[in-house]
């Protein structure tokens, strides 16, 4: 039996949190509903008064918890690097930003902090002690235009193979696996003015992996308008890593963001558009890997040109879990 769960990060549900249709709580309840019990929280944007919540608050998020029968899984850190304009922040206030989450994410009884792939090592190396001391391990996000199997990837991975840290791992985000142009955003172009053969054109040379450059040379010959280089260039934003190259990772991922834009429906199942899950998942289950997977939706944000648009990410998060389900095998 695979030992893969299920959870979703409370991003998904951010348009919906923002306008002030679903407060906390229901984000929760909305997790419990579908069958999953992993929480991951958006740090800055839920933490009550972050970073310093008041201890009322702190009793409400575990009593939240227990009610609704779910665990905290992820504490998402982020780095405000540019606090004065356009310096950048030293070092040492990076450092203290660092601690001051992984305290918090103690606090909240968080194992695992989500760490943004912009982070150098050499603040991870100053923070990994206090993670170490209190227990908690810290990920770096594989998150696109980064990739597996690169230099970048690399530099942390021979560092956990240096230190032998415990402490310290990866958290590859679905979106690095983007097989096809995400085909929400597509009819957001086309909606914008971008011509059809042009969009079309772009498609096709993503999914059969034409250099960019290749790509952008053709499309100029083909009298664009200013939409069409924009989503030309756009298109090249996402990234697609061959499944398969998880199998070498699985020792050092602590966590995975189960990124997700668009679920559609084929033959009564449910499927995300543009993302391969079944061949992913096949091969977290074949290496046995156990760990959450937390669904982050992203999708809604593709509507937002749209005077009329209802997108209901609760059921979007549903379907999703839906397909989890099915490829883990409950």
């Amino acid at each position: 039996m695979s030992m893969i769960k299920r959870g979703v990060s409370l991003y998904s549900y951010q348009q919906e949190y923002y306008l002030r249709q679903m407060n906390f709580e229901d984000c929760i309840r909305a997790v419990a509903d579908m069958g999953a019990d992993g929480v991951e929280i958006i740090s800055e944007a839920m933490i009550e008064n972050f970073p310093d919540p008041s201890q009322e608050w702190v009793d409400n998020w575990f009593a939240l918890l227990k009610k609704y029968n779910c665990v905290p899984t992820c504490y998402d850190a982020f780095m405000d690097g540019r606090i004065r304009g356009e310096e950048m922040i030293s070092d040492d206030e990076a450092v203290q930003q660092m601690e001051r989450d992984i305290r918090l994410a103690k606090r909240l009884g968080f194992k695992t902090i989500r760490v943004l792939c912009a982070v150098p090592l050499r603040i991870i190396e100053r923070t990994l002690p206090l993670a170490e001391k209190l227990d908690i391990i810290l990920g770096i996000e594989v998150h696109s235009p980064f990739r597996l199997a690169t230099p970048w990837l690399d530099e942390y991975i021979d560092f956990i193979k240096r230190t032998g840290t415990k402490h310290f791992g990866i958290i590859p985000d679905f979106g690095i696996f983007v097989k096809r142009p995400v085909r929400i955003l597509v009819r957001k172009h086309l909606r914008a003015g971008a011509t059809p053969e042009i969009v079309d054109y772009v498609c096709q040379c993503y999914e059969n992996n034409v250099p960019s450059e290749e790509m952008l040379a053709k499309v100029n010959t083909m009298n664009p308008n200013s939409e069409d280089l924009f989503w030309a260039n756009e298109a090249y934003h996402y990234t697609y890593c061959d499944p398969k190259l998880l199998a070498q990772y699985i020792p050092y991922i602590v966590h995975i963001h189960g990124k997700m834009y668009e679920m559609t429906l084929e033959d009564g199942q449910w499927d995300e558009y543009s993302i391969p899950n079944r061949e992913i998942i096949q091969v977290l289950k074949d290496n046995g890997w156990e760990g959450y997977i937390c669904t982050e939706y992203e999708g809604q944000r593709h509507y937002h040109d749209m005077e009329d648009f209802d997108v209901d990410s609760v059921e979007q998060v549903k379907h999703h879990h839906e397909m989890l389900a099915r490829y883990i095998g409950e």
